[in-house]
């Protein structure tokens, strides 16, 4: 069993007291570019959402096991369980009393370098904000469409309730081997979500824009582009169930949060977005992940604190700044 150096210490230390108490071996990963290495085993991955997404660009054999523990409750799709049940979670494990939920994954091949596997989704946006990006679609060769407009997010049936939901995309069940497309504030009024097969190779062409443009892999890892982008299917990846999967409960809370958010301003859904993958963060650091002007991040900070979409409180370090961050239900 394996457990990620770059998480919370007090947290890693729990962890391993609580396996060293029911006799279970862990060993911790000194670096993320270890797991490239790891055939099989459980991999517990300990922390957020974040850490999770993180870890998984590492994982590439679908017989690594994943385990997300959390702090504390945490109704994400990545966290199984937290801290305080963590010990029951292993003897479960231990006594083969869990299922395993295979997740479709995607990659890219950006010019001639391949990215690592998006769980959520493949990102095409311009690197400076406010900036349009005018490309050319194909999906197994064939034309699709010619577009404009702020970006294009190409998603997994997970990630159809996370970036992508907030711009428009369809809510698709987890187990569906299919992929969606959603332009990103198009300028062509009737342009439509897209849903393909999973297996379908997805071509972005004669990428057009003002600014250098770029693929994000699951908000985090970035890649510069040059020419095209080639998305195909990605390896899956396996997560621990330790009970029913409750996914009714799931995608009702995501539809009704999709509902909440679409009057947002765009630059209130980056932000948001960010905050989902990144965690708390200062305004000085929400302006330099976005890229958006001081004045702007202000105004849309503003909604969603009176919305109750994010919370502020006091950096501990400089009282004079606030922490942004979503609080966790």
């Amino acid at each position: 069993m394996l457990a990620p150096a770059k998480s919370d210490r007090g947290l890693l230390k729990e962890c391993l007291r609580t396996a060293s108490r029911i006799g279970v071996e862990v060993t911790r990963v000194k670096s993320l570019e270890e797991l490239e290495k790891i055939g099989e085993g459980l991999l517990l991955v300990l922390g957020e959402d974040k850490d999770v997404l993180k870890a998984l660009h590492y994982v590439k054999s679908r017989d690594v096991l994943i385990l997300g523990v959390s702090k504390t409750e945490n109704n994400s799709f990545l966290m199984e369980t937290t801290l305080e049940r963590l010990e029951d979670a292993l003897r479960a494990f231990l006594r083969r009393e869990y299922s395993v939920e295979y997740s479709s994954r995607l990659k890219a091949v950006v010019d001639d370098a391949e990215t690592p596997c998006a769980l959520n989704e493949l990102a095409i946006f311009p690197r400076k904000s406010a900036t349009v990006l005018e490309y050319s679609l194909y999906i197994d060769g064939e034309f699709v469409w010619r577009d404009i407009g702020d970006g294009l997010i190409v998603s997994t049936p997970i990630g159809s309730t996370a970036y992508a939901l907030s711009t428009g995309g369809p809510i698709i069940h987890p187990q569906a081997k299919v992929v969606s497309i959603v332009p990103v504030n198009s300028l062509n009024l009737t342009r439509r979500p897209l849903v393909t097969p999973l297996e379908s190779l997805i071509e972005i062409r004669e990428i057009v824009s003002n600014s250098a443009c770029e693929v994000i892999v699951d908000g985090g890892y970035r890649m510069r582009i040059t020419e095209k982008v080639v998305v195909k299917r990605g390896e899956d990846v396996g997560f621990v169930r330790l009970s029913e999967a409750l996914l009714a409960r799931r995608l009702e809370k995501k539809a009704r949060m999709s509902l909440d958010i679409s009057s947002l301003p765009p630059s209130a859904k980056l932000i948001l977005k960010v905050l989902e993958y990144e965690g708390a963060l200062t305004q000085k650091d929400i302006v330099k992940k976005t890229m958006l002007p001081a004045r702007t991040v202000r105004h849309a900070l503003a909604i969603l604190v009176g919305n109750n979409f994010v919370k502020k409180r006091p950096l501990i370090r400089d009282p004079r700044q606030d922490l942004y961050y979503i609080e966790s239900k």
